[in-house]
């Protein structure tokens, strides 16, 4: 009925299908988190606030920041309609974040509230950069 090769070759079969059972690890799943921005203010403070600023923060280190809920993975930071003006550069974004606001017109981040075209002479326009991406975020 069995010979000793078709005994080792369905040995063999059993051991591969074994090891194959045995060596394969549960996959967990990793959700990416929506940090939702409720705040215009350009600060980092320790309230129930989440500025843009404090949600990079939570969003690169994975790790509720001040008033913001932790990230988890590539995040979604979501801006609500309104202009956010930044004191200073924010912070180097080093995840995979995408930030949503609720359209062009209608969700502003700019660098100062000096316009030289609409007031040229009367202010100083600001010099940095508003995003700076380090190569592990892109």
């Amino acid at each position: 009925m069995f010979n000793s090769r078709s005994l080792s070759l369905v040995f063999t079969v059993f051991i591969l299908l074994a090891l194959i059972l045995v060596s394969e690890v549960p996959a967990s799943r990793v959700f990416a988190a929506t940090i939702v921005v409720n705040s215009f203010e350009d600060n980092e403070i320790d309230d129930s606030a989440c500025t843009l600023r404090e949600a990079i923060i939570a969003a690169n280190t994975d790790s509720p920041y001040r008033g913001c809920p932790p990230g988890n993975g590539a995040d979604t930071i979501t801006l609500p309609a309104g202009t956010d003006t930044l004191t200073s550069q924010l912070p180097n974004i080093t995840s995979q974040i995408i930030i949503n606001g609720s359209s062009p017109a209608n969700t502003i981040i700019q660098a100062s509230e000096c316009n030289p075209i609409t007031t040229p002479g009367g202010c100083t326009p600001a010099v940095y950069r508003v995003f700076l991406l380090t190569p592990a975020a892109v």
